[in-house]
Formats: structure tokens, sequence, C-alpha cells
């Protein structure tokens, strides 16, 4: 997973970098504006950290132009106690979730944890680095250009990507597409397959010889 943290107070970012590092993910860390702004900007995180303690950064209207300029990833606001009148303002901003400060390390990997094992349906939106589904809008996008899929192409999409690490079978794909499980269905699959690598292009979807296939994070 890639994810950003932004926040100018380094001995705050550090814990969380560690933290972040020893569950395998790839970090980046944004401590002035400009480069939250250029970090932003790409849309190629899955998970964005923002720390509302920042004494040099405008967390809210980072958070609202993110939004406004269709960033989905999942977002946590950091939140020192009593900075704003009331948490409910971030999460009407377009956070997901917020934690209040301080915090220990664990309790923010359970709750990254938690936003991110929550399906794709339930989040309504979701980035895996050049790619991005917006279930809300029935809307997938491919490095910033909508990408038009057939019906069942979508729904296929959409059944990899409510599990990205899992290896669905092909006939687990059938049923989730056809509702039975048949040869001939299989021999589908594998077309509609080879139809969104057309389209989203071969990175995105992997083959796992004898069981099946599943998303590739591809930037």
């Amino acid at each position: 997973m890639k994810w950003l943290l932004i926040g100018d107070d380094e001995s705050s970012a550090l814990p969380i970098i560690e933290l972040m590092q020893r569950a395998g993910h790839e970090s980046d860390w944004a401590s002035s504006e400009y480069e939250a702004e250029l970090g932003l900007l790409h849309l190629v995180h899955e998970l964005v950290l923002i720390d509302f303690g920042s004494a040099t950064l405008n967390p809210l209207r980072l958070l609202r132009g993110y939004r406004r300029q269709g960033g989905t990833a999942v977002v946590i606001a950091l939140l020192p106690q009593g900075q704003l009148e009331s948490p409910q303002i971030v999460l009407e901003e377009g956070a997901d979730e917020y934690l209040m400060k301080p915090f220990e390390p664990q309790d923010l990997g359970t709750r990254v944890r938690q936003l991110m094992c929550r399906p794709l349906h339930e989040r309504g939106a979701m980035s895996m680095g050049k790619l991005c589904i917006n279930t809300a809008e029935h809307l997938v996008t491919c490095d910033g250009m909508p990408v038009t899929l057939r019906r069942s192409e979508y729904r296929l999409l959409i059944a990899l990507a409510n599990d990205p690490t899992r290896v669905m079978t092909r006939s687990e794909l059938a049923s989730y597409l056809y509702g039975r499980q048949s040869p001939v269905a299989g021999r589908a699959v594998d077309l509609v397959v080879h139809g969104l690598r057309d389209r989203l292009g071969a990175q995105a979807i992997m083959t796992v010889r004898g069981v099946g296939y599943r998303m590739s994070y591809f930037s």
C-alpha cells in the first residue's frame, strides 16, 4: 500500500512512518505546503494521513482541495485535543475517519486496517496507483482518463477490487458474474479478463497459474 503523511511535526511523524514501514507499506512524508500539494496532486496514494496540529500548513484547505480534484484515497485526520470546534468538520470536508492526539501507534495501525479492509462498495471509491474506481458514480479512470467498460467487465473489476490481495478462482468470478459455475462460464471469465486488460493495461490483473486472478497494484 502506498500512503502519504502530511504534517510538519517531526516528533509526531517519525513514529508513524516507522509503524507503516514495519508493516511493509511504501511511505511518503510531506512536511511543507508545497510538498503536500505536490504529493496530493498525482492521486497515487491509497491512504492519506493529515496532521491537523501542523503549525505551518492549512490541513483543512488541503483536504478540501484533494477531494475537489477527485482524490479517492482513504483519509484519516489526526486531531489535537481542542484544535477544532467539532471533529465532525473534517468528516464533512471529506475525511473518512479522525483520530484524537495523542494516540498510541498501534491504535493508528488498527484504525488503518479497519478502514482499508472495508469493501469497495462501502468506501464508495478506491485508488490503486493510476487506477481509480468510484462506485457511487460508476466511474473508472486510469491515469486520470475515463475508461469505458462493458457491464461484465465493470462487475468483474469490482469483484477483484473488493479484495485486491486475494486470488479469486475462475469459478468464484463466474458465480459473481453469471450466478453459476460451469466450464462455459469459466471460459467467459477469461474473455472478460482479456477485455479488462485491453482497457486498463496488461498489468492491471495478475494471473496466478492453476488458481485464478487477482488485482495488481500499479503506478
